[in-house]
């Protein structure tokens, strides 16, 4: 299960913001390697990816604005 949380806070005309992203930390590679040990049959190397491979994710900022 991949879980995300958007939280807005608005002071005045400044609005901060912090956004995460797959907080429950799910990623490919805890269960199958994106790199096989020999070609498969098809002669690729690398599996598909079906699940996010990047893991956990937070990132923030905040927003002005210009007029009210």
């Amino acid at each position: 299960m991949v879980i995300g949380l958007l939280a807005e806070r608005r002071l005045g005309r400044v609005s901060v913001f912090v956004n995460g992203e797959n907080l429950t930390n799910v990623r490919q590679t805890g269960w199958d390697p994106l790199l096989r040990p020999a070609r498969a049959v098809d002669g690729r190397w690398t599996v598909d990816a079906w699940a996010p491979l990047e893991g956990r994710v937070i990132n923030g900022g905040i927003r002005w604005r210009l007029g009210e």
